[in-house]
């Protein structure tokens, strides 16, 4: 079989049949007048022989050309699966990655929104520990969240101390644990990225393709 009935194949399976069916029936037909040509005395003998004989090789050449087409088709729904697959995994790792720059750079830039992260996670941890816990964070982060504790967690401002983070300039969210450092709190916003990676990815996914 040529290089280009193999691409035939994938192309349109069908197109493989059909060529193989023609090639042998007419090599049939040309057999059938060569024999013709050689006589009457032994046309009829030798026609029903080479008749089985292409015939024959007829339906093996359609058995394999099936057989060949399942393998190709088999093999191109399996490539095209696994092409779909990993196009849709890139498209979600793509708009992830987006969500992710977008809420940080907002969070980064808006100091509005900053504060609305820090109070709410904050008082997660306040209504969460029943004692002293320590906050650590960026210099501007323990900046706001001090002022945060002065307007809305006043009552339990002795029991927070807050810790500038040396080197950490950037860093988005605070890191806040008991003295024993038995109980931690990581809300920096890349932690809490990497522990809703799965859930965000599936919110995603069904909201592309369903």
């Amino acid at each position: 079989m040529s290089s280009d009935r193999s691409l035939e194949v994938i192309g349109d399976p069908r197109k493989l049949l059909e060529s193989a069916e023609k090639e042998f029936l007419d090599a049939l037909m040309k057999e059938i007048e060569n024999i013709r040509s050689d006589g009457a005395g032994i046309i009829n003998r030798a026609f029903e022989s080479k008749d089985r004989e292409l015939r024959s090789r007829i339906e093996e050449a359609v058995r394999n050309s099936r057989l060949r087409v399942e393998s190709v088709r088999s093999k191109v729904e399996v490539e095209i699966k696994n092409y779909r697959d990993k196009v849709k995994e890139e498209l979600i790792n793509k708009v992830f990655e987006r969500v992710r720059e977008r809420i940080y750079n907002e969070l980064a830039g808006d100091e509005n929104r900053y504060r609305s992260y820090l109070r709410a996670t904050l008082e997660t941890v306040v209504r969460s520990l029943d004692g002293s816990f320590i906050v650590e964070a960026d210099g501007r982060t323990v900046e706001i969240i001090r002022g945060l504790v002065r307007e809305y967690f006043k009552d339990h401002e002795d029991r927070i101390e807050l810790r500038k983070v040396e080197g950490g300039d950037g860093i988005i969210g605070f890191i806040a644990y008991t003295p024993d450092g038995l109980i931690k709190f990581n809300y920096k916003l890349d932690e809490v990225f990497s522990s809703m990676e799965y859930d965000l990815k599936v919110v995603i996914s069904r909201n592309l393709f369903g």
